[in-house]
């Protein structure tokens, strides 16, 4: 009796634990609590039934086959278990999985407190019986089951209508949830249609730049009588050469305003700009030098 209170303790402080952390956005825990909160209700339907407990499942299945737990429960059991083995394993942390387990946790603990919650154990079959190797045929005077009564047939009904309810609730949330990630999906897989679907964009090739046609440099001659060719820009600086009136110069730059670079048979001179002039502005007989 003690130990039974004190399962019963423990599932439904497990049930709310599952809750909480829901609530607290743990839930990879979540799951994980589910599951071993339902091994506790696993574990007192097998002892209360006589069954040696196996693995989980196989404990399922054999409560399932004696009559123990309906269809529908067997499968919501399964689906508990499932959903913590994936977490437990794979590290799941996905809210849908949890807030699954929670309801059908919630459905199956209402069921397991009013149908196997009692102190004696409520035979479903005489199949069960047979299977697990007890008479019903050999009992204490009076031990029938007795005919549940009209208000316990309401509270049944009551019972399935929420459940019902719970269920369609659990089923509407989990649409939902779904839809909202294919929504939140949907724009980026258009995304990666239109690029996959969009044509190639032509590369274009740059033209190659054409250097703009180099005018053949200006002519220049002495202008004046003779002229010095100095060393640098100023008066004052050696003189390399004279020319004189009609000869040819190769001006390499402007130095400034009065002084012009030239070259002097491979070397860099000056000459003063006022003494030259271009070729064609000199009359061909002063080219000519005297």
């Amino acid at each position: 009796m003690a130990d039974t209170m004190s399962k019963w303790e423990s599932i439904r402080e497990g049930a709310n634990d599952v809750e909480r952390l829901i609530g607290q956005k743990q839930y990879n825990l979540a799951m994980i609590k589910a599951r071993q909160t339902l091994e506790i209700m696993v574990s007192v339907l097998a002892s209360r039934y006589g069954m040696e407990t196996q693995d989980l499942s196989s404990t399922i299945d054999e409560l399932y086959r004696a009559g123990v737990l309906s269809r529908t429960s067997a499968e919501h059991y399964h689906k508990i278990r499932m959903i913590g083995n994936k977490a437990a394993h794979e590290a799941d942390d996905n809210p849908t999985g949890a807030n699954v387990a929670y309801h059908l946790l919630s459905q199956e603990l209402y069921t397991f407190a009013h149908d196997y919650g009692n102190q004696r154990p409520v035979r479903r079959s005489s199949q069960r019986s047979a299977r697990s190797g007890r008479d019903d045929d050999v009992r204490p005077a009076g031990s029938g089951r007795k005919k549940r009564s009209g208000g316990r047939e309401k509270i049944f009904i009551v019972v399935a209508i929420i459940l019902a309810v719970l269920l369609i609730i659990g089923i509407v949330k989990l649409i939902g949830d779904r839809s909202k990630k294919e929504v939140e999906t949907q724009p980026e897989t258009e995304m990666q249609i239109a690029i996959e679907t969009a044509p190639p964009i032509p590369e274009t090739v740059p033209e190659p730049e054409t250097e703009p046609p180099t005018e053949a440099p200006k002519q220049y001659v002495i202008s004046a009588g003779t002229v010095n060719i100095r060393e640098a820009p100023n008066t004052d600086c050696k003189i390399l050469v004279q020319l004189h009136a009609g000869d040819p110069v190769n001006i390499i730059e402007d130095y400034d305003a009065e002084w012009a670079k030239i070259d002097l048979n491979g070397t860099e001179a000056y000459v003063n700009k006022q003494f030259i002039k271009a070729a064609e502005e000199v009359p061909a007989e002063e080219a000519e030098p005297e």
